[in-house]
C-alpha cells in the first residue's frame, strides 16, 4: 500500500495543471515512486531520468524533496534540456547554464555558482595545508607548463587584475605603506634596489617629457592641481615645508665663493652677454630664469661660474639633473 506522502505526491502530480499528460513513461515512473520501499530503492539505483516526468509546480518539488531527499531530488528533477535548475543549498532557481559542468561525468553541479564557490572555499579551508602542498608539488614537477599557464592567465585577465590591485591598494593603503616603509628602513638590499628603480624610472620619464612638450604641460597642470589639493588639506604642514625649503635654499646659496656678486646688475649684464638667448635651446626670450649649471641640491654653488640664464621650459626640464649625463640640452640633441 502506498504511504500517505506517496498518495499526496500522486495527487499533486496528477492534479498539477502544468502537466498536460503523463503518458506511458510518466505512469511507469509514477508507479515506481509510489510503490514499496524495495521498488523505490531499485528505481533510485537505476537513476531513471526526470525527463520522463517534468515536475514544475512548487508544491510538487517540495513533496518530491521530502520523499527522496534534497540531493536526490535535485539530481532527478532536472536534465540538461531544461532551462532552470534549483540549487541544492540555497534553494533558489537559476539558469541551468550557470551551473558548473563536470567535463568528466558530463553532469552539472548541484550548487549554483555562488554556493559552489562557497563549498569550494569551505573545502579549501578544511584541507588548506594538503592543498597547498599538492599545488606546490605539481608546480615543481610541471614548471614550464605552470609558467606558461600563468603568463597566459595574466595576459587574459590583465585589466581585471589591475582593477583588483587598485582596489586592494586603496582599501589597505596605510597597511601597505607601513610595510613598505619598514622594509625600506631595515633591508639595505631592498633599499638599494628601490633607489635604482626610482632613478631609472625618473630618467626614462624625463626623457618622455622632453620629447613631448604637450605631455609635460599636462603633467605640470596635474602636479599643480595635486599640490594645491594637498596644501588645502594640510595647511600647517604646507607652511612648514615651504619655510624649510626656503631656508635650505638660502643656506645653499651662501655656500658659493662669491654669492654676493649675483646681483640684479649682474643678471642684466649676463643677459646682454647671452643676447637674450637661452643657454640650452638658444631661443630668444624677453624674460629668462637663473639656472645653476650644477644644481644646488647636488653640490653646486651660487656663484658666477655656476650661473647661466635659461628659458622657463628648459629650466624646468633640466630641474636638478646634471648636464649631458642626465639631461641633454635641446641644441645638442640630434
Amino acid at each position: 500500500m502506498s504511504s500517505p506522502i506517496s498518495r499526496n505526491l500522486h495527487a499533486s502530480l496528477g492534479g498539477d495543471p502544468l502537466i498536460p499528460g503523463l503518458g506511458n513513461r510518466g505512469k511507469s515512473f509514477l508507479a515506481k515512486i509510489t510503490g514499496d520501499q524495495e521498488d523505490r530503492g531499485a528505481f533510485l539505483h537505476r537513476r531513471i531520468s526526470i525527463a520522463h516526468l517534468k515536475i514544475l509546480s512548487t508544491d510538487s518539488l517540495h513533496l518530491f524533496e521530502s520523499f527522496f531527499g534534497v540531493d536526490i531530488a535535485v539530481e532527478f528533477r532536472y536534465d540538461a534540456g531544461m532551462e532552470n535548475k534549483v540549487c541544492a543549498l540555497c534553494k533558489e532557481t537559476h539558469p541551468i547554464e550557470s551551473f558548473q559542468l563536470n567535463s568528466k561525468t558530463g553532469k552539472r553541479s548541484s550548487y549554483c555558482p555562488i554556493c559552489h564557490k562557497q563549498k569550494k572555499r569551505e573545502s579549501y579551508e578544511r584541507n588548506r595545508e594538503s592543498t597547498i602542498a599538492k599545488s606546490r608539488a605539481y608546480a615543481l614537477e610541471n614548471l614550464e607548463k605552470t609558467q606558461e599557464y600563468q603568463a597566459q592567465y595574466r595576459d587574459e585577465h590583465r585589466e581585471e587584475r589591475n582593477e583588483n590591485e587598485r582596489i586592494r591598494r586603496i582599501e589597505k593603503h596605510d597597511e601597505i605603506r607601513e610595510q613598505a616603509n619598514y622594509r625600506y628602513a631595515n633591508d639595505p638590499e631592498y633599499r638599494q634596489k628601490r633607489k635604482a628603480q626610482h632613478d631609472k624610472w625618473r630618467i626614462e620619464f624625463n626623457q618622455r617629457l622632453d620629447a613631448d612638450p604637450d605631455l609635460r604641460d599636462q603633467y605640470r597642470l596635474k602636479w599643480a592641481a595635486a599640490r594645491d589639493r594637498w596644501n588645502a588639506a594640510n595647511p600647517e604642514k604646507a607652511v612648514e615645508i615651504a619655510r624649510a625649503s626656503s631656508a635650505l635654499r638660502r643656506a645653499r646659496v651662501k655656500t658659493g665663493n662669491h654669492y654676493e656678486l649675483i646681483t640684479s646688475e649682474y643678471i642684466d649684464l649676463l643677459k646682454i652677454q647671452q643676447n637674450s638667448l637661452c643657454m640650452y635651446c638658444e631661443g630668444f626670450f624677453d624674460k629668462l630664469d637663473i639656472d645653476h649649471i650644477i644644481p644646488l641640491s647636488r653640490g653646486g654653488h651660487h656663484d658666477p661660474e655656476n650661473v647661466c640664464l635659461a628659458c622657463k621650459t628648459c629650466n624646468r626640464s633640466k630641474s636638478n639633473k646634471f648636464l649631458h649625463s642626465e639631461w641633454v640640452p635641446p641644441k645638442d640633441r640630434t
